[in-house]
């Protein structure tokens, strides 16, 4: 089976992050993350406002560098990975590589690598990234608490 060749494409059914944002806020319960960024909205175009994003099935993230100044160090950037942008890595290498870092078994590794998507979101100050099943935006609020709340709410037990 040919193996088909890593590409990077934007996130467009999310709201673009601010390029001027510092970092994001990201919260976890175990089964999935939140990550609460300043974010460009057309509807709102004189305001700043905030979205969250949740990733469900997550099996790793992790936020750090490299900022907007050091991101052509960042491992996937000959991909096309780009600054200021939420991105998927289709196909990344890291999935198997991680995968192969967790797996007990051949049955493990087949499911991490078939069942896991690589996201990236960076934004001015750091990078957030993570290996998940799936994102859903939960909204977009006109103040960074509301998104937090919203965020909270989303990982509360139904």
């Amino acid at each position: 089976m040919a193996r088909v060749a890593a590409q990077v494409r934007e996130l467009v059914d999310v709201p673009a992050c601010d390029p001027n944002v510092s970092e994001a806020r990201v919260t976890s319960d175990g089964r999935a993350v939140v990550i609460v960024y300043e974010s460009k909205t057309e509807g709102w175009p004189d305001v700043e406002s905030c979205s969250a994003v949740r990733f469900d099935g997550c099996s790793w993230f992790a936020c750090g560098g490299p900022n907007d100044e050091a991101f052509g160090n960042h491992p996937l950037y000959s991909l096309g990975l780009q600054p200021y942008a939420l991105q998927e890595v289709v196909a990344s290498p890291f999935i198997a590589t991680r995968a192969a870092i967790e797996a007990r078994t051949a049955r493990l590794r087949s499911i991490l690598e078939t069942s896991q998507r690589h996201f990236v979101f960076a934004l001015k100050e750091g990078t957030f990234e993570c290996l998940a099943k799936s994102y859903s935006l939960i909204g977009t609020f006109p103040t960074l608490a509301e998104a937090i709340e919203a965020a909270r709410a989303a990982l509360r037990p139904v």
